[in-house]
């Protein structure tokens, strides 16, 4: 909770005002802990503000009260004072779909569903958002290591309009066709062959197609090329986190600044949590793990989710009203009765485990 108030402190010149800061770092904070829907009206009630005004609340991103570009800052210069001055700085960029129901919500058209069925083409009403990620690594001076994304930008990619095909010449079409792929770069391909597998006992081995990476610098190894592909990989996590656990396009806003500003917002608030993590420097989770949950050997303290750092955020701040005195230790034994009649004591872990 320290870390995460001491990130947002440094994206007061992104805001105007003082009250803009304070409502805003209400907000973030319930988006990050709220239990139901992140509509801004359930973050409000998430913050104990349902009996005040609420129109304060969508005025901050409806008259865009707050700066984006100002509030990307915080979490870039995070990333790289992590980073030694020796490691690269590993990009990874990708696009998502937010599905929607009002037609007259900004940005929005059809388009065609990633996760529909290979053999047709779904078509959703969505709104399609553009978000870079920069990879830091756990172990920076090792060549192996694994690595968490830390959000720090997103745009609002809304299809533009088509252009004209009158005002494009033939000539520049031939041109463009004619040149090759890198131009006069030098290109390096890396070619990753796929590993032999049977489907069932005494089948015949079948592969995969092998995956073809091309780099415009040929000076890396092929290590090196293969380990940032493998990177790649977070920012779709980045993407179910935010959907699944922040509720990332579900405030009710149609127009374009309203739009713009809460997918920045939710994302931004996201972000300093996952760099108050890392800068909490914490091998694994404070709160007992659930019985259900076994460590491995080979890997007897895996890094902390996202669904776990939210809980220990919800520990910080729900803590005090719970009556806890000591985070670590408050799951207690359950008594020797297999059927308990009441439920009381047991709403510090139905709080604090909580996911949703």
């Amino acid at each position: 909770m320290a870390h995460w108030n001491w990130l947002f402190d440094q994206a007061r010149p992104a805001f105007s005002q003082q009250r803009s800061v304070e409502r805003a770092r209400t907000l973030g904070l319930s988006a990050l802990t709220c239990l139901g829907r992140h509509t801004l009206s359930g973050l409000l009630c998430a913050a104990g503000q349902q009996f005040r005004d609420w129109s304060a609340a969508y005025r901050l991103f409806e008259r865009e009260r707050l700066d984006g570009d100002a509030l990307w800052r915080v979490p870039l210069g995070g990333v790289l004072d992590a980073l030694p001055s020796t490691s690269p700085v590993v990009a990874l960029i990708d696009d998502t779909l937010l599905r929607k129901r009002g037609r007259h919500i900004a940005g929005t058209s059809w388009r065609r569903d990633p996760l529909g069925p290979h053999f047709t083409d779904n078509f959703i009403w969505a709104s399609r958002f553009l978000q870079i990620s920069l990879a830091l690594p756990e172990h920076p001076e090792a060549a192996i290591s694994a690595a968490r994304a830390i959000p720090v930008d997103l745009l609002h990619a809304p299809s533009p309009p088509e252009a004209s095909t009158t005002s494009t010449s033939n000539s520049s079409l031939r041109c463009a066709g004619s040149l090759p792929a890198g131009g006069e770069r030098q290109l390096s391909l890396l070619i990753v062959r796929p590993i032999a597998y049977r489907l069932r006992k005494r089948a015949p081995l079948s592969y995969r197609n092998p995956a073809y990476l091309i780099s415009t610098d040929p000076s890396l190894s092929p290590q090196q090329i293969l380990q940032t592909y493998l990177w790649r990989w977070e920012v779709e996590l980045n993407f179910r986190d935010e959907k699944t656990l922040l509720g990332f396009g579900q405030p009710q806003v149609r127009s374009d600044p309203a739009v713009r500003t809460t997918a920045t917002f939710f994302v931004f608030a996201y972000a300093l949590l996952l760099l108050a993590l890392e800068n909490s420097h914490l091998a694994h989770s404070p709160l007992p793990r659930p019985r259900w949950q076994r460590l491995r050997h080979k890997r007897p303290h895996s890094r902390i989710t996202t669904p776990q750092a939210i809980s220990l955020l919800r520990a910080d701040l729900w803590a005090s009203a719970l009556g806890l005195q000591n985070k670590n230790g408050f799951a207690a034994p359950d008594p020797c009765a297999t059927k308990p009649f009441l439920i009381e004591n047991h709403l510090q872990s139905a709080v604090l485990y909580a996911s949703g």
